[in-house]
């Protein structure tokens, strides 16, 4: 039951991390985009989430390893 609830908040914590860095980070490249940036903007727009993805991983990855 415990491991259980441990889960979910290693769960909630990857997800609020994901959410986080996906909004600031396309809220920057949008921005710069919207005043007339190079082109490149739109392919780091497009691998924004799986930066993110990625980090948000680790994050769930480091809990993980830090409650064994």
């Amino acid at each position: 039951m415990e491991q259980e609830m441990n889960n979910r908040s290693i769960g909630k914590k990857a997800t609020f991390t994901f959410f986080i860095i996906v909004i600031l980070l396309s809220a920057v490249v949008e921005t710069l985009i919207c005043r007339g940036g190079p082109e490149w903007l739109y392919l780091a727009l497009m691998w924004i989430p799986a930066l993110a993805a990625t980090v948000s991983k680790c994050v769930s990855f480091r809990e993980t390893k830090m409650q064994k």
